[in-house]
Formats: structure tokens, C-alpha cells, sequence
């Protein structure tokens, strides 16, 4: 059955006054799956997940990318784009680059780090009352008092 994400639209709109789009992402197994008769935009430079999601969530639009599009590694790792490398896995990265003080720290985070457990080649993203897929995440952004009236 297919959610009439027009109407949740609505409902999270009169219950929350969000200033953005709730998005929903598709994760495709094959970039193949990308509808053709449906305005997809494509990056047109490197880009982060939340840069993609963020361009869905501000103006609107749908977008599909693949790992050939990211920039941020950690990202197309949560959605199963990528393999993680023993760097990322074992804390180092994330330890070089400031996050944490330790190494150990480091790989904690990753180990608790959310990952879809599929492998995918790409994902589509857009405003969930403009879908034409059902998504298998939504992203809502909101304020504490927002999100907490969601729960």
C-alpha cells in the first residue's frame, strides 16, 4: 500500500510548522531504477549526502546520486555505498582529523555509527509530497520542540 505522502505532508506542516521540506531517500540497488520520465536533477559536482538531502529539504527538488557524486565517505557509508575503509573502521581518520582524542573514541563512534546493512549503488531524494517512489527513509529537520512533539 502505497502512503499518501501529499497528506503527511500536511498533517506534519498544521502539527509543526517545519521551515523546510521533510524528505524522503530511496536507496537503489541499481542507478538503473531512476525513472526517466520524472524531473531528476544530478549532481553536477561532488557532494555529501547532507548536501543532497539539503538541496531536497530547501528548494525542493528531487535528486539522484551515486557513490561517483559524494564527497563525504562517512555519509556513503551509512547508506551502503561504500565499504568502510580499515581507516574509517578503526577510528584513525576520525581521530586525525580532530573529531575525537583518541583512537579508541574514534572507533567507538563508528561502531555506533547508524548503517544500512545492504549494499546500494545509489539513492534518490526529494520532498515527500512530490514522490513518486515510496521512500525507505524520511529526514525531517525541526527544532527541539518540534522533534519532540513528533515522538
Amino acid at each position: 500500500m502505497m502512503i499518501m505522502w501529499g497528506n503527511v505532508y500536511k498533517s506534519l506542516n498544521e502539527y509543526l510548522k517545519l521551515s523546510t521540506y521533510p524528505v524522503g531517500v530511496k536507496l537503489l540497488k541499481n542507478m538503473g531504477d531512476v525513472k526517466e520520465d520524472v524531473r531528476i536533477r544530478k549532481p553536477r559536482v561532488k557532494l555529501s549526502v547532507c548536501q543532497v538531502v539539503g538541496l531536497s529539504r530547501i528548494y525542493g527538488w528531487n535528486i539522484a546520486a551515486s557513490i561517483n557524486d559524494m564527497t563525504c565517505i562517512y555519509g556513503a557509508i551509512a547508506l551502503g555505498l561504500v565499504d568502510p575503509p580499515l581507516d574509517i573502521k578503526n577510528g584513525k581518520v576520525a581521530y586525525e582529523g580532530g573529531a575525537y582524542k583518541t583512537i579508541e573514541a574514534g572507533e567507538k563512534a563508528f561502531r555506533n555509527m547508524y548503517r544500512v546493512n545492504d549494499r546500494y549503488e545509489g539513492f534518490e531524494t526529494g520532498p515527500i509530497h512530490d514522490l513518486y517512489f515510496d521512500p525507505d527513509i524520511v529526514v525531517i529537520y525541526g527544532n527541539s520542540a518540534q522533534i519532540n512533539r513528533l515522538v
